[in-house]
């Protein structure tokens, strides 16, 4: 769909009625009317429109998952709508009762989107998650098709959906059916008769956060998968100086993670010999925490963000399986590393 709609001329869209079978309004149709002030040598037009993407948000169209690629990949789309059709590209929408094509507007952006703010890249993969998983999936098993076009035009490398650029901080998700930090999900897993593992956003329902990262993310995973019988390594961790300060000790503590540390790699003979791997799983060493409550319950350290924050996944264990329950972000200096163990992850 990638090409599809991104080699497109124009995109034109029905947006109005509950499904595809309702067709375009016909010229009969009452269109929306538009007061006039005559002020001599000149017109104002009173607009009834209420404002940049309004009308179309409203429609059960802009609530469909299968959509959501269909404007973010057309250059250029004509919409259609109950009483009105509407310009939109990357950098702009007009409405029918405006006319924005005179050279002094040209050089007005207000009456433009700020930047092309929906650039097709990773530095704005986080909101395309957040705003796909807010729509609807009439079938729960398109959830991976339905986000494939977007996917093909950043032309990166994924894994289960996750970009394995800074796969370590696209782990930490969470779900609005849940608080952040807490995340425990197994009724909102999603049931669509794919082996999703529970570490992929895919996995769960409801719009999917990411919001709790500020800006770019060091990810601190040496990750590996099994593939054609043997583990490959997905991605290297940047190097990073955590630092922290013991309860009973006045002096701080640095504690540094290189990623050419071969204490980080998996081999084979790290794997428990009565553990069967799988092609879907994520294998990678973390340091590990109790939860200060739940013994069985975990954190595993798996990046930093721009603020100096740890970020930690929420795991439990069910023979040598780990599953990821949430997320949970640590201010600087407040991850135990005390209490810290550092443990072989082989994720679900």
């Amino acid at each position: 769909m990638a090409s599809v709609y991104g080699k497109a001329l124009l995109t034109i869209i029905a947006a109005v009625g509950k499904d595809a079978n309702h067709g375009l309004p016909d010229l009969e149709t009452s269109r929306t009317k538009y007061e006039v002030v005559d002020l001599g040598r000149f017109q104002i037009i009173r607009s009834r429109s209420s404002g940049y993407g309004q009308l179309i948000n409203r429609t059960t169209w802009a609530t469909r998952a299968w959509t959501y690629q269909e404007m973010l990949l057309s250059p250029r789309s004509l919409v259609f709508l109950e009483n009105h059709v509407e310009w939109v590209c990357k950098c702009t929408e007009w409405l029918e009762d405006h006319d924005f094509e005179h050279e002094e507007f040209i050089l007005r952006r207000d009456y433009s989107l700020p930047g092309c703010e929906y650039d097709l890249s990773l530095l704005n993969y986080r909101r395309f998650i957040s705003e796909y998983t807010r729509r609807n999936l009439t079938f729960e098993n398109d959830i991976v098709n339905a986000f494939l076009g977007i996917m093909a035009a950043i032309d990166d490398k994924f894994f289960w959906d996750l970009p394995l650029r800074g796969f370590g901080g696209y782990l930490v998700w969470a779900s609005s059916t849940s608080s952040f930090g807490l995340g425990e999900l197994p009724d909102q897993r999603r049931d669509c008769g794919l082996s999703i593992p529970t570490w992929s956003w895919l996995s769960c329902k409801g719009m999917i956060d990411l919001g709790a990262l500020k800006g770019p993310i060091d990810s601190l995973l040496a990750a590996y998968r099994w593939r054609s019988g043997q583990l490959k390594r997905m991605c290297k961790p940047y190097t990073a100086s955590l630092n922290y300060s013991p309860k009973d000790e006045q002096k701080e503590q640095k504690q540094t993670i290189w990623y050419d540390d071969s204490e980080w790699t998996v081999g084979t003979n790290d794997i428990p010999s009565d553990v069967m791997l799988n092609e879907d799983q994520i294998i990678f060493w973390a340091f590990t925490v109790a939860h200060s409550t739940t013994e069985e319950r975990k954190y595993a350290l798996v990046g930093q963000d721009i603020l100096l924050n740890t970020l930690a996944l929420s795991i439990t264990w069910n023979d040598k399986i780990a599953t990821h329950l949430g997320s949970v972000s640590f201010e600087e200096n407040e991850w135990p590393f005390e209490r810290a163990v550092k443990k072989l992850m082989i994720m679900q």
